[in-house]
């Protein structure tokens, strides 16, 4: 049966068409959760709250009347096909939902009157439960306020309160009240009774945005007017247009630039700006809708009982009728509605597809496809095709792939890509890329838009959120062997895959008679030879009750870090064998960052005796103890105390003479004596005598020099010492520098580091490097560089001259730089380098090329 052309089914609105596509003409509905009867095929929606999620790939939904007992007592969560994927337990008398709706990623939220609100994070029913007005928004006397309606973003959510209070909560998953603001309570200055709120909506703040609480704005319509609230103008503004009264029904445009709103009072749609100041366009209707959406940022769309009609910038409607009451949600390139018994999707149709199926279309694409149609059929007008467009071969090419990505039909999804694979192999440079990615993009979108797993998403839906996602959502049905699959096909990393099916083994088998040596090696058999985050199983195996798995898994984690993070994670909960597991893991590995947590976590919970005891016999944690805690046990009464039971008298006679340095007290030099003759008494220090030495007399030597120069610190290195000398006497400097056997070298270059950012130094700098043979030790050449780098030109030119180890064409560019002019022309006549000569001469003028052309010409005579 031959496919008719896509362009038939086409509607144009003004010089745009559209097109409303089934994505699936038949919905398995469930009878209710509990139901082992065949699905439903006709539900009617209108007797029921829906939440349609992303891309309409998820559905919830209740019953709005409780007189069914056993129908009322749950959620029902969908697919896009209407099949069940879980149902929620719930009292809608006990507990009333104020408002459905689903977060970015997948997880169903119920916001309920009672002002709390629950994130199904994944689709067995384990959710997390917070409080908004208490915990997030810390009101007082919440007792009277319940919660009214929500509306979700992608980035966080909103809510009204019955006392007209407006928040939005951004991260639904770790929230706090530093991710919540509340906007005044709604007050006008305005003698307006009643104060009746009709509707309301805010401005969806970037996902990028740093500050998106700050960009929250809500849009309240009441009775009288438009209030607009900010979390930084506690007084709302508030604007009594006639079109903005009475207004029953809103929506923002996705891009935040257009708004569209239904006026009871005049029964009429208008179209404004997004921030509702100027009227763009009116549309007089003859019966109020029920639902206005945007269908992308192009038309607005209506729903009503049984149709939906869509409204362009002119008077132009389209009317698609429907089998029962639409429900619309709006995407970034176009518009589901869903029905009792299908789901469509409304779009404008691109470009590239029009030049391409339009009846009648000499496109580039259009010919192309032409050709494969004559190639089926043998025929030589193939060839005559490809002649024909043999110039716009590539645009032909990219216009069926890019046509291949919009269609939902296979049949012309593989015409278009055969066409675009024929056109190819008539270009020698061609890059494949887009064609590539498009045939696998479409392959996946072919196998999640089937019946049994209904997740309709459009090629640039897909674009926009990455397959990654598409796995992340499939990973929430624990769709395992099919990501797999995905991530094989597309070479994709799959330990995330992995770890997941891991958890949910370990949950499945939680309560089950299951030998966990087995279940441990069956684990360890399939994620072996992945970058496995061993750690997050181990978690789910300690919350399951598991403990001795848990230890057995988290062997397997190579990342002590990890290791040590988790255990004393779970260390409130556990036993303190926990967290001596944890040190030994550490110590045993030398992790310093994970002895330093261990070591702070257990000298804030044990005793010094059971401290010192745990950390026996442990070289790595010691040697952290004593390197480390020094710094952070400012009093050294800790490191004292265990230097004492160690018997380590030099230990605790460095702790007297470093926490008096630290504390600005006079250091005795009988102190530094006895510490150096205890040195050279212990055998197990005597390798360490000639650095004691020499830190002894350093402190001597800084105690000395603080009288006079305070800047100096007893206990600061030795070079922050010399810098400070430097600065004041270079030849004490050098002095002290020969004392301590710093390198010619080493000395010289802090010398050129000091004075060379001292342009008061310059000529000190300078005689040392000439007279005092600076220059020879580390190369002119250095001397120069360094002072160019900080932008002293002329100064670094006075050292070119003594630059034996530049290239003349080097030198010649060094003086021209520094503004020596004369000097890089004396230098080039020197050597003889005439046609550098005449190019200098050639690149400047005035007096510059004058000396130039004089020197040139004097060499070529």
């Amino acid at each position: 049966m031959p496919v008719s052309n896509p362009s038939l089914n086409w509607e144009l609105l003004d010089t745009v068409y559209y097109r409303s596509r089934t994505c699936y003409d038949s919905l398995d509905w469930p009878a209710s959760a509990s139901s082992s009867g065949p699905a439903l095929h006709n539900v009617d929606l209108a007797a029921f709250n829906v939440a349609v999620g992303p891309f309409a790939s998820l559905v919830a939904l209740y019953p709005k009347s409780l007189s069914r007992p056993q129908a009322a007592s749950e959620i029902l969560v969908c697919s896009g096909a209407g099949q069940l994927l879980f149902s929620v337990p719930w009292n809608f008398v006990l507990n009333p939902i104020a408002r459905l709706g689903w977060a970015p990623s997948g997880e169903l939220l119920v916001v309920t009157a009672a002002g709390k609100y629950r994130v199904y994070y994944n689709y067995q029913g384990d959710f997390d439960e917070f409080d908004i007005l208490t915990d997030l928004l810390q009101l007082d006397d919440t007792d009277s306020v319940t919660v009214l309606n929500a509306l979700f973003t992608n980035t966080g959510f909103a809510v009204q309160s019955s006392n007209n209070h407006f928040a939005y909560i951004q991260n639904h998953r770790k929230p706090s009240a530093r991710t919540a603001v509340l906007c005044s309570q709604l007050a006008t200055t305005e003698p307006i009774e009643p104060y009746h709120v009709t509707t309301w909506t805010l401005t969806s703040p970037p996902e990028d945005s740093r500050n998106s609480l700050a960009k929250a704005k809500f849009y309240v319509f009441t009775s009288a007017g438009l209030c607009v609230l900010t979390p930084s103008t506690p007084v709302p503004s508030f604007t009594n247009k006639p079109l903005l009264t009475s207004v029953a029904h809103v929506d923002i445009a996705p891009n935040n630039s257009f708004a569209a709103l239904y006026s009871s009072s005049s029964s009429t749609l208008y179209i404004l700006d997004g921030d509702f100041n100027d009227l763009l366009a009116e549309h007089k209707l003859e019966k109020p809708p029920l639902q206005i959406s945007w269908c992308s940022n192009d038309v607005v769309v209506m729903a009503y009982l049984d149709s939906i009609s869509v409204v362009g910038p002119s008077s132009d409607t389209l009317e698609f009728y429907t089998n029962g009451t639409p429900l619309l949600k709006g995407e970034l390139d176009g518009l589901y509605y869903l029905t009792n018994t299908e789901l469509c999707f409304l779009s404008r149709v691109l470009q590239v597809t029009e030049d391409t199926f339009r009846i009648g279309s000499t496109s580039p694409s259009a010919i192309l496809l032409d050709a494969i149609d004559y190639l089926d059929r043998h025929s030589p007008k193939a060839n005559d095709h490809l002649e024909i467009i043999d110039d716009h071969m590539v645009m032909a090419v990219d216009g069926c792939i890019r046509a291949a990505s919009e269609e939902f039909d296979l049949y012309w999804q593989k015409n278009l890509l055969r066409a675009a694979a024929f056109g190819k192999v008539n270009l020698d440079l061609y890059d494949p890329t887009e064609f590539v990615q498009t045939c696998d993009y479409l392959r996946v979108l072919n196998i999640v838009r089937s019946q049994e797993i209904g997740m309709f998403m459009t090629h640039a839906q897909l674009h926009s959120i990455g397959i990654e996602k598409i796995i992340d959502l499939l990973l929430l049905r624990k769709m395992h062997f099919l990501c797999l699959k995905i991530s094989a096909f597309l070479n994709l990393p799959n330990y995330k895959i992995l770890t997941d099916w891991a958890c949910c083994k370990l949950k499945h088998s939680s309560g089950l008679d299951v030998d966990n040596d087995k279940l441990l090696a069956s684990i360890y058999e399939k994620l072996k030879s992945s970058k496995i985050d061993w750690t997050h199983i181990a978690y789910v195996a300690y919350t399951e009750g598991q403990q001795k798995l848990a230890r057995n898994l988290l062997s397997y984690e190579p990342n002590t870090s990890k290791k040590v993070q988790f255990l004393l994670d779970i260390n409130s909960s556990a036993t303190g064998d926990e967290i001596e597991y944890a040190l030994t893991k550490a110590d045993e590995d030398g992790d310093v960052d994970s002895l330093v947590l261990i070591l702070l976590e257990l000298y804030g919970s044990l005793s010094s005796a059971e401290f010192f005891r745990a950390i026996d016999q442990k070289p790595s944690a010691i040697g952290v103890l004593k390197s480390v805690f020094c710094q952070i046990d400012e009093k050294g009464g800790m490191l004292k105390n265990f230097m004492f039971q160690d018997d380590d008298i030099i230990g605790r006679l460095i702790i007297d003479i470093v926490s008096a340095v630290k504390s600005n007290k006079p250091i005795e030099s009988t102190d530094l004596t006895k510490l150096q003759s205890l040195a050279g008494r212990s055998k197990q220090t005597q390798s360490a005598v000639p650095y004691i030495k020499s830190d002894i007399k350093l402190l001597k030597l800084q105690v000395e020099l603080q009288a006079n120069l305070h800047s100096i610190l007893p206990g600061e290195p030795l070079l922050d010492t010399l810098q400070k000398i430097i600065i004041v006497d270079l030849k004490q400097a050098i002095t002290v520098a020969r004392k301590f056997n710093i390198p010619p070298k080493q000395l010289t270059g802090l010398v050129l580091k000091v004075l060379a950012a001292k342009s008061d130094k310059h000529t000190e700098l300078y005689d040392y490097a000439t007279i005092n043979g600076g220059g020879k030790i580390i190369g002119f050449e250095t001397f120069f560089y360094e002072l160019a780098k900080l932008g002293e030109r002329r100064q670094a030119g006075l050292y070119l001259p003594f630059c034996k180890k530049m290239t003349i064409k080097q030198k010649i560019r060094s003086y021209i730089f520094c503004g020596m002019w004369k000097e890089a022309v004396a230098e080039a006549g020197s050597k003889n380098e005439v046609g550098l000569l005449k190019s200098m001469a050639e690149s400047r003028t005035g007096w510059e090329a004058s000396v130039a052309s004089d020197e040139f010409e004097r060499l070529s005579k």
